[in-house]
């Protein structure tokens, strides 16, 4: 997994910060702390940047915060918009950047465009799935002719280390799309 950018909507479903399991927590510290080493970025949508589990918003280097307009064609924005349910169809979302600071919107967004690409009141269900423990290791033997240690058994074994959050992450990504019926 390398030269690739990974989204994740509604992260705090699974990485919140009241509690998480040990398994997760070893995959932000162990997968998301290396991303720079696999040319790879990881972006997250919440509702509330609190809500995120501690140890992925440290791993954060970019905070940018979403706020909804009323747009007229050829008219600056001016009238933020503050209902979820507007009955004015006509909106634009402006990116600002919190951390670091920028005054100026980073982008600006036509909801009506973007709210077309996906289902905006799809509610997100996902489990994180974690690799299972390793079995410990393996019984060994000596055989008499050669004294040379073998395996017990012959299965190859699976890599140990960053690998483990890789293939995880690997999974849940496979899992997501069957789900939603996209063919990687």
């Amino acid at each position: 997994m390398r030269k690739i950018a990974a989204g994740i909507d509604e992260i705090q479903v699974i990485l919140n910060s009241i509690g998480t399991q040990g398994k997760v927590v070893t995959f932000i510290d162990k997968m998301i702390s290396q991303t720079r080493k696999r040319q790879t970025d990881v972006f997250y949508t919440t509702q509330r940047f609190l809500n995120v589990h501690k140890r992925l918003r440290v791993q954060t280097d970019m905070v940018m915060i979403a706020r909804k307009y009323h747009y007229v064609e050829g008219e600056p924005i001016a009238l933020p918009c503050r209902k979820d349910r507007c009955e004015n169809d006509n909106h634009v979302i402006a990116l600002f950047s919190v951390v670091p600071y920028r005054q100026t919107p980073l982008m600006i967004i036509r909801a009506g465009v973007i709210g077309k690409l996906y289902d905006s009141d799809e509610v997100v269900d996902e489990v994180f799935h974690t690799p299972k423990k390793e079995d410990e290791e393996k019984p060994r033997k000596k055989t008499k002719k050669s004294q040379e240690v073998t395996d017990v058994t012959e299965k190859p074994k699976k890599p140990r280390g960053n690998f483990a959050g890789l293939e995880a992450f690997e999974r849940v990504k496979r899992e997501i799309m069957e789900k939603r019926g996209i063919s990687p």
